[in-house]
């Protein structure tokens, strides 16, 4: 028992540079495109992230409104890189954003939807998050538009993917689900499931 939480609360520290690296590199973007503006925005931005994550690091759970919160932070800051070419949207089902989740458990399927969809196609990229709740357990997909831009996936480890399996595993057991579909004719999908 000890061993397993030692990992929830190793992956969990994980999760924090993982997400302000790629952050910076967003930031870094904006820079070598002389973008100097939204350079100061992005970083202003990523600093009340940063706040935030902060606020929430001895917080194993939180609302689902928080989290949902800190997504649209960070969709304001790729928006500075992206402009109008990213097309966000964030459904929640009335009473479903009151559940407990683990924190920074929805942001890195965001991530990664950006930095694979998003990133990855001229001109706009539609992101959609959705979460509803059947009767006792909480229902999430993420999906974006697939990529137009030929060439092979951004680079990257998977370890965001990974390291949300893990901790689903890992504080629900076989109670709770996730799965991914990289090649869905609308795009990467990502499901899970989580008990409330």
């Amino acid at each position: 028992m000890r061993a397993a939480t030692a990992e929830l609360r190793h992956l969990h520290a994980q999760m924090q540079p993982h997400f302000l690296c790629n952050a910076l590199n967003a930031v870094s973007a904006l820079v070598r495109l002389q973008r100097h503006d939204q350079a100061l925005r992005a970083l202003n931005q990523l600093g009340l992230l940063h706040r935030l994550m902060l606020e929430n690091t001895a917080t194993p759970f939180i609302p689902l409104a928080r989290e949902i919160g800190f997504i649209e932070h960070y969709l304001d800051l790729e928006r500075l890189r992206f402009g109008e070419r990213l097309q966000a949207t964030i459904e929640v089902e009335s009473g479903a954003e009151r559940f407990p989740i683990p924190n920074l458990l929805l942001q890195p399927l965001i991530e990664n939807a950006v930095k694979h969809g998003v990133a990855r196609r001229t001109g706009a990229s539609r992101l959609a998050l959705r979460v509803t709740r059947g009767h006792d357990r909480l229902h999430v997909v993420v999906r974006n538009d697939p990529a137009t831009m030929p060439g092979p996936v951004a680079s990257g480890t998977g370890f965001g993917l990974r390291a949300v399996h893990r901790r689903l595993v890992g504080i629900y057991g076989d109670l709770a689900n996730f799965a991914y579909i990289p090649d869905h004719p609308l795009g990467f999908t990502v499901t899970l499931e989580i008990p409330v």
